[in-house]
């Protein structure tokens, strides 16, 4: 691909009192023609196991990267926490972006993914390359995650917006307008950004 690849990870749910042991959820995301399943539950100690982990997909300049998130209550009966489009434009950064996106309206559940951008093809990719590690900072409606995936994560709220950021992704979902930013090395003023609304 000319434009490289997107490595994502699932980092988990997170969800305040929403995550009880022995809940199971299903993640659907659809990106293009790209499609990504993955089933998960939470465990006694609060731990969540998931089937699948990580996914690359090819960067598409024109699509929106679709997520549904699904209880999976029993065999007959499912219901869907909540249904989310975004932009994938801006997460061709330069360091790897921890984004925790609101899944439902009240955000009382949230999913963490870890997006990794590897503008190199696999033939052409440097031997000795180095990833930097670095959780974002998001702004207002977003948290701060630690980064040990198999719990529930750790939340802080944020108090303040960041001035300082680039643009890591835009979520829109039932008419809202949710930007989401991640610090970068150097300060880069936000970027305007192009409003989509889901039906």
């Amino acid at each position: 691909s000319q434009l490289g690849e997107f490595h994502i990870k699932m980092k988990g749910l997170a969800g305040f009192a929403r995550l009880c042991a022995g809940d199971q959820y299903e993640i659907f995301m659809r990106y293009g023609r790209q499609r990504w399943k993955l089933r998960g539950r939470i465990e006694a100690n609060s731990k969540q196991v998931w089937d699948s982990e990580e996914m690359i997909f090819l960067p598409l300049i024109t699509e929106f990267l679709s997520i549904k998130v699904t209880e999976l209550k029993s065999l007959a009966s499912h219901v869907v926490v909540g249904n989310v489009s975004c932009e994938t434009k801006d997460l061709f950064a330069a360091l790897p972006q921890v984004v925790a996106v609101d899944i439902n309206d009240l955000g009382t559940i949230k999913l963490s993914l870890e997006v990794n951008w590897n503008p190199f093809d696999k033939e052409d990719q440097p031997s000795s390359a180095s990833t930097v590690n670095k959780t974002s900072t998001v702004n207002k409606r977003f948290s701060t995650y630690n980064q040990s995936p198999p719990d529930t994560p750790f939340m802080r709220e944020q108090a303040f917006y960041v001035s300082t950021a680039s643009l890591g992704a835009t979520f829109i979902r039932y008419g809202e307008n949710i930007k989401l930013f991640a610090l970068m090395a150097s300060p880069v003023a936000p970027p305007r950004i192009s409003r989509r609304y889901s039906p």
